[in-house]
């Protein structure tokens, strides 16, 4: 098939045409459009958006590996070519994001001294180093990431929230000679970090739900059930708030109650903006009963 190009990359537009089939995957299309308008961007920063027929609306063709007729393109369609700026694999991203509040919490650990920690502050040690090494752990091995690169500018705001929000603010309140642990009763408090593990596991299981099935659909959305799936859309996003609640009940600091927060506010959107996607592409199948983060009410 034909596919008319416009290069917006730089002041003045070049417009082509360039050969490709229904089979190519957007990877493959990159290419073909970097040499045919002699690009020198890298291919990261190339990207590729559909003209839809209304004109005003561009779809970004962001999975590298999806075939092109999965995006609806035709013979005789138009590709806008735009420069995305510095990028950065998701992947990276992700083992940089969460080394750095491992190493806080680590530093401030040793810097107070396990000889001077009470029973909190070393149970919350292991309860932040299993969280934060068992993201590592699904970011290198577990998460298929539908997007390769994000903008480089969007890594300094995700790492102001885990590195300084919870590294230093959160590590920092815990691990120092003043922390005072909760008066309220030690069994309730126990059972709290009983649920904190129990919420990482089943977001762990979430997660490998979520990759088998990408596995089995060749990289694209499925449907996913089991581990609360049932009742939320993005029942990962569930446990791991149900888990930070939970830490941030068994230390009861400000610094734990505030990244909580913040990261409800944040998965709430993105588990809303995922529920929507669900229900657009599985219009017929996608039980209608599931909420997008919270069961019953969100």
């Amino acid at each position: 098939m034909e596919l008319n190009v416009i290069n917006d990359t730089k002041s003045k537009q070049d417009k082509s045409t360039v050969i490709s089939n229904s089979n190519d995957k957007v990877a493959d299309l990159k290419n073909i459009i970097k040499v045919a308008l002699a690009l020198k961007l890298p291919i990261s920063r190339i990207g590729l958006f559909l003209l839809t027929d209304s004109q005003d609306k561009k779809v970004l063709l962001s999975n590298l590996n999806r075939p092109l007729r999965d995006y609806g393109i035709t013979d005789k369609m138009t590709i806008v070519v735009k420069d995305l700026g510095p990028q950065i694999g998701w992947r990276l991203t992700y083992v940089i994001e969460y080394l750095g509040p491992l190493f806080f919490v680590i530093f401030f650990f040793l810097r107070l001294g396990p000889e001077k920690s009470n029973t909190t502050q070393r149970l919350g040690f292991m309860m932040a180093s299993f969280h934060y090494a068992k993201r590592l752990y699904e970011s290198i091995w577990v998460h298929d990431f539908s997007n390769s690169t994000m903008p480089l500018r969007n890594l300094l705001i995700n790492c102001t929230y885990y590195w300084l929000i919870f590294g230093v603010g959160c590590g920092y309140s815990l691990f120092n000679e003043n922390y005072q642990e909760p008066s309220f009763n030690i069994f309730i408090r126990y059972l709290f970090a009983f649920f904190f593990f129990s919420a990482e596991f089943k977001n762990l299981k979430c997660h490998l739900i979520l990759q088998e099935l990408k596995e089995k659909n060749r990289g694209e959305k499925g449907i996913p059930y089991g581990e609360g799936f049932e009742f939320v859309s993005c029942a990962n996003y569930f446990w791991e708030f149900v888990a930070w609640l939970c830490f941030s009940i068994f230390v009861n600091l400000p610094f734990f109650y505030l990244f909580t927060l913040f990261g409800f506010l944040i998965m709430r959107n993105w588990a809303i903006k995922k529920h929507k996607d669900y229900l657009k592409n599985f219009p017929d199948r996608y039980p209608k009963d599931r909420k997008a983060f919270i069961p019953f009410l969100i």
